[in-house]
């Protein structure tokens, strides 16, 4: 079912969000974007930030492709947004393509759709002119150059297989500096790592085998350290469904390098993981026990459990999570209840509920801020 269909006509949403903004006297903050993932016709959903209403839906937008129509509760990254932020690309997981919308004053507006070189596109990453996808269903990574009006043109000869087949890729991401492409491969333990070529092309992979089981969620500290999630831990809550945290040094030759090795919560399935813009403060979601943790890390990449239980989400099945511009507010999208909920940060490491977004549908996937 269309999101127009569940909730209420795009149309009579705006006319209400409007409605809303201005008899409240609230001011506009942010927009909040995920994909509703819908195997009739994918649409970019976004919401407005707004001081005294929470979050409205504020537009939909089609993709130009299909969903699954399910939950893809395996990926990080199925949306992002352009380094320059004009920009977001998202992934159209049931048609094999990738979209490309133009961020104006006016609105978003889609502007190309494009073949995602693979099966079952899951997560996405771009730096400068190179922009890249991960293919879960064939196991493939694939590459873009990405042209001065956003738009993409395949790079010949991108395409590289992951370590095997039936991997089960979580996410893709260049290094902060752009050297290396990265991806955790969830059932083979495996975070491999391609050099990028002077032409864009991936080099020959490197695999590591990470800390602890199930490597997933991964991103960046503000010194270029890897910090991964793991969602499987030995000896956890339950037996192979714990919830780890792990540092990695990425060294010159694309492996990783051990710093701290599987830092646990007390919840379980850690899964997405964020840092704050000052890349000190780790955001991880605890799928499976309905949590968000915090992590903090130093110069040298030590990671500290700061805040076991930041935040307990009663609708359920927290999955992909977002940072607003500032860090000061905390975004999860929940797909057992269909909500993006958002959490103000206090004392860095405390999260506090502000509202929930009205119903959406349980296949959302996908979470950027602009």
């Amino acid at each position: 079912m269309k999101l127009s269909k569940k909730i209420m006509t795009s149309a009579a949403l705006v006319a209400a969000t409007t409605l809303a903004i201005s008899s409240a006297h609230a001011s506009y903050l942010e927009r909040v974007a995920t994909l509703s993932n819908a195997a009739e016709g994918n649409e970019l959903l976004i919401f407005t930030q707004t001081k005294s209403n929470g979050l409205v839906l504020l537009d939909s937008v089609s993709t130009g492709g299909f969903g699954t129509g399910a939950p893809l509760v395996s990926n990080q990254d199925a949306l992002i947004v352009s380094d320059d932020g004009d920009f977001i690309y998202g992934v159209n997981t049931g048609s094999n393509s990738i979209s490309v919308f133009k961020i104006g004053r006016k609105g978003v507006k889609l502007i190309q759709t494009i073949d995602s070189q693979g099966d079952r596109p899951i997560s996405l990453t771009q730096t400068d002119d190179l922009l890249y996808v991960v293919n879960e269903g064939t196991d493939n990574i694939a590459g873009y150059k990405v042209k001065k009006d956003g738009k993409l043109e395949i790079l010949e000869n991108s395409v590289a297989s992951l370590s095997g087949s039936g991997t089960a890729p979580a996410q893709i991401s260049f290094s902060p500096d752009g050297d290396f492409l990265i991806v955790t491969e969830k059932l083979t333990n495996l975070i491999v790592t391609y050099p990028v070529l002077e032409d864009g092309r991936p080099g020959e992979l490197v695999a590591t085998t990470s800390a602890l089981p199930v490597p997933f969620g991964f991103d960046f500290d503000r010194f270029g350290h890897v910090v991964v999630s793991e969602a499987a831990v030995p000896g956890g809550p339950d037996i192979g469904l714990g919830a780890g945290v792990s540092s990695y040094e990425l060294e010159a030759d694309g492996s990783l390098s051990v710093l701290t090795g599987g830092v646990l919560n007390s919840g379980r399935a850690a899964c997405w993981v964020e840092f704050s813009k000052n890349g000190r403060v780790a955001y991880v979601t605890n799928t499976v026990s309905n949590s968000v943790s915090v992590y903090t890390t130093n110069r040298h990449g030590d990671l500290t459990l700061a805040n076991d239980i930041a935040a307990t989400l009663d609708a359920g099945f927290p999955s992909d999570i977002a940072l607003s511009q500032n860090s000061r507010v905390v975004y999860v999208l929940s797909n057992a209840g269909g909500f993006i909920n958002s959490f103000s940060v206090e004392d860095r490491t405390g999260l506090v509920s502000v509202s929930e977004t009205a119903e959406l549908p349980s296949s959302a996937n996908g979470l950027v801020t602009f």
